[in-house]
């Protein structure tokens, strides 16, 4: 064999050994969400990880539609977090994953502020920044509202999921044994799994870092499946069960403190698949209510869970 040939083989061997080596030493980041364990609304866990082999830097987690009041970054290692605030017009569109991307444009649960008077331009988006990640490492960082009215706001909507899933129960049931090929496909747990997710105030979105940017993962494939078909059937299906869904109890919405650029505003959650919530306004302002003059909602004195 001549010394050219040599030369070629070791080249072949070598180069692709070089790239690998390369791309060891590049960080390499994901970032993962996840609800806390009680399913409460008003927290999430983030964890960042960097499985490459050198450190990222100026790592931010973005979070898109709203800014709740008193949020407060908890890092669970030594590495420090901090929140960035940002100014943006709110858009709706679709929630992307790296799986999927949502079919169902914005839930009817998300929380949304009341956009009179173009107050939609005073939103706050936010980003958690942390300065490095080290290689091959984990970072986990909570958010939580210590807002007193928040976190009474996130009891109310658990405790009005908790009667959505108890009649969406019901509705399954009945189809499965009237019409069981209308929800063969339905996985009940992933839908409840989803629509827990979908429940939070915080919503993820982007992460970028020095090296480019990606999608946070937050509601897995089949979540995202179950919730698609959950609205499906419960659109085709839902007139055929209106004890269900039309003879039953109101609550009282929660409503939430969130930022904006001009000050503090309120927003009242609208729960999904038909469910009746009513604002509740003292005596002495629901004519200002009426005529518009309260701009925002009030944070009720009681909700149905005190």
């Amino acid at each position: 064999m001549d010394v050219i040939a040599i030369l070629g083989l070791i080249g072949a061997f070598l180069v692709p050994v070089l790239i690998m080596l390369y791309q060891e030493r590049k960080p390499k980041i994901s970032v993962a969400c996840r609800l806390v364990s009680s399913g409460d609304p008003s927290a999430i866990e983030c964890v960042v990880t960097n499985t490459g082999g050198r450190a990222a830097e100026d790592v931010r987690i973005g979070f898109s539609f709203m800014l709740l009041n008193e949020t407060t970054v908890i890092t669970l290692s030594d590495t420090s977090a901090t929140l960035i605030e940002t100014d943006i017009p709110v858009q709706i569109h679709s929630l992307e994953t790296p799986n999927a991307s949502m079919g169902i444009i914005v839930p009817p649960n998300l929380p949304h502020p009341d956009l009179r008077g173009g107050d939609a331009n005073h939103i706050k988006a936010f980003a958690i920044h942390v300065d490095s990640v080290p290689a091959k490492t984990n970072i986990e960082i909570r958010l939580i509202t210590k807002d007193s009215d928040n976190r009474r706001a996130a009891r109310q909507v658990m405790y009005i999921r908790d009667d959505i899933i108890r009649r969406m129960r019901i509705f399954i049931d009945r189809l499965q044994q009237n019409t069981p090929e209308v929800v063969r496909k339905l996985r009940f747990e992933d839908f409840v799994s989803a629509q827990t997710k979908l429940d939070c105030f915080y919503k993820p979105g982007y992460f970028t870092f020095s090296g480019g940017r990606g999608v946070i993962a937050f509601l897995s494939k089949a979540e995202i499946k179950a919730a698609e078909l959950m609205e499906s059937i419960f659109k085709d299906h839902k007139e055929n069960h209106r004890d269900l869904f039309t003879k039953r109890r109101g609550f009282i919405a929660p409503v939430v403190r969130l930022r904006t650029d001009d000050g503090a505003h309120t927003s009242a959650v609208t729960p999904p698949f038909g469910t009746t919530v009513t604002i509740s306004v003292e005596k002495d302002d629901y004519q200002r209510f009426i005529k518009g003059e309260l701009k925002s909602p009030p944070i009720p004195k009681k909700y149905d869970y005190e």
